[in-house]
């Protein structure tokens, strides 16, 4: 008999890939996690409430009924008040983009200036295609924030 000695994958190697591929997994399935993971730390923040009403003679049931109701109009009150202001000013950010674009141009055409003497980039369209380059990129950043917000 040989004395062949077999390879033997390292334990903190196993852990590591069983660690990345639970990382893969959980990025993977990361857009239907949000709705479980708010409702397992809203059970989390809530169950004392529901213990003390339990102690005080309620059922379980009636307990967590009543704790759900009073979160469900709170909640909704508050996305009745909030939500309209929130879509206002969205509206405003929206309508002050322009205003901020030129300003931001105004601000960064002296820095745009000294960049070209200082690259000794004497030409006019190159001049001309880095300020609009840096225009379409602000905008495409407003309005990629924007419409982030409101989605």
């Amino acid at each position: 008999m040989s004395d062949t000695i077999k390879p033997r994958l390292h334990p903190a190697l196993f852990w590591l890939g069983l660690l990345l591929g639970l990382f893969l997994f959980l990025y993977m399935i990361s857009s239907i996690l949000l709705p479980f993971v708010v409702g397992i730390g809203l059970a989390y923040i809530l169950d004392p409430l529901a213990d003390k009403l339990e102690l005080k003679g309620l059922s379980r049931t009636i307990s967590t009924t009543l704790i759900s109701l009073t979160f469900l109009c709170i909640t909704a009150t508050l996305m009745m008040t909030l939500l309209p202001m929130l879509v206002d000013q969205c509206i405003e950010l929206a309508a002050q983009i322009p205003t901020y674009i030129s300003q931001a141009k105004t601000t960064l055409q002296p820095q745009l200036l000294n960049l070209t003497h200082q690259f000794q980039l004497n030409n006019a369209q190159t001049m001309k295609e880095i300020s609009d380059s840096l225009t379409g990129g602000i905008k495409n950043l407003a309005g990629g924030i924007i419409q982030s917000s409101m989605a």
